[in-house]
């Protein structure tokens, strides 16, 4: 169950539980279920990071009106006020870059009622890129610029492992993660990756792995959804797509093979709506080495080999043009 279904639970039949529900009046009420289930349509911390999309801006566009939005986005400072707190110092969470990403994110939203969804997104992410000095010209541009987001890059300092490590992917590899990352679930449906920025942080802190290993899996992990049409069988204009299992076991992986051997036996299921890369005890076992190799390790192995030579090949071709 998401945090807002038990809020709005407890709102509903606990009032004789919680004290300051069974003290509100019907407005406060009213009130508090709407923001509630405002924040379910789009969570303001996973806008943050680059985790939603503009669809989520769109469904919130279609449900408040102006005191709503003010309410609402009143109720995220305060949120994010609360992060990490203690009652002498305040927020640990909340610090001058943070407060900075925050109100950008809030000048954004404060435009949803007089601007396209779409529009208001892509300008929040925009505002990122210009917060490291990252010029946007081009599609990858911007796929990279969402990127920076889901990393939590805040500071020009980290700019350059982004990027780099994204211009050492092969071609086929960066197109592929350019349009996962640019469709908005508006004009074209779109993969929601939840725990996406866990995933990369979990990678960047791992020195074995490192962002363009992490990179690569995703491309592995969207491989298998497209094998499994998942995108093209939804009826809905997004899918979510649960990672947290697969970011749970990155800080104990020793190389980037062995993340790729322990996609190639993980399983996606979906339930409720919501498809989940599912970390199998096969994919336990190749962390621990009790798994001896099978067809489907040779099968990740020559894929990870061609992708190698792929990315020789191309860096030979690129040295020639110039």
């Amino acid at each position: 169950e998401s945090n807002e279904s038990i809020l709005l639970h407890a709102l509903g039949s606990l009032r004789n539980v919680i004290t300051s529900v069974g003290n509100m009046d019907s407005d406060c009420t009213m009130i508090a279920r709407q923001l509630i289930e405002n924040q379910g349509v789009c969570n303001f911390a996973q806008l943050l990071q680059g985790e939603n999309n503009a669809h989520h801006l769109l469904m919130l566009q279609g449900r408040v009106d102006s005191s709503q939005l003010k309410v609402y986005l009143f109720a995220q400072v305060c949120r994010m006020c609360g992060l990490a707190g203690d009652t002498k110092n305040g927020s640990r969470w909340l610090t001058n870059l943070n407060a900075r990403n925050v109100l950008r994110a809030i000048w954004s939203l404060q435009q949803i009622l007089a601007v396209e969804a779409q529009t208001v997104y892509w300008n929040f992410i925009g505002e990122r890129a210009r917060m490291v000095s990252m010029e946007i010209v081009n599609q990858e541009d911007v796929a990279l610029a969402r990127l920076l987001c889901l990393t939590r890059t805040l500071e020009k300092s980290g700019l350059p492992e982004i990027e780099n490590a994204w211009r050492e992917l092969c071609d086929r590899d960066r197109a592929a993660l350019t349009e996962c990352l640019i469709v908005d679930g508006i004009d074209s449906k779109a993969f929601v990756f939840v725990g996406l920025p866990l995933y990369l942080g979990s990678a960047q802190a791992n020195p074995m792995v490192g962002l363009q290993e992490a990179l690569r899996g995703l491309v592995q992990v969207l491989r298998k959804l497209e094998a499994q049409r998942f995108l093209s069988l939804a009826s809905g204009r997004i899918v979510n797509v649960n990672l947290e299992s697969l970011a749970s076991i990155v800080p104990q992986v020793d190389s980037g093979r062995t993340l790729m051997r322990c996609l190639a036996v993980s399983h996606i299921v979906q339930k409720q709506g919501t498809v989940t890369v599912v970390m199998t005890s096969d994919s336990w076992h190749v962390l621990t080495g009790k798994l001896l190799q099978r067809p489907q390790d040779w099968s990740a192995d020559m894929l990870e080999q061609v992708q190698e030579q792929q990315l020789k090949l191309e860096t030979k071709i690129k040295a020639a043009r110039q």
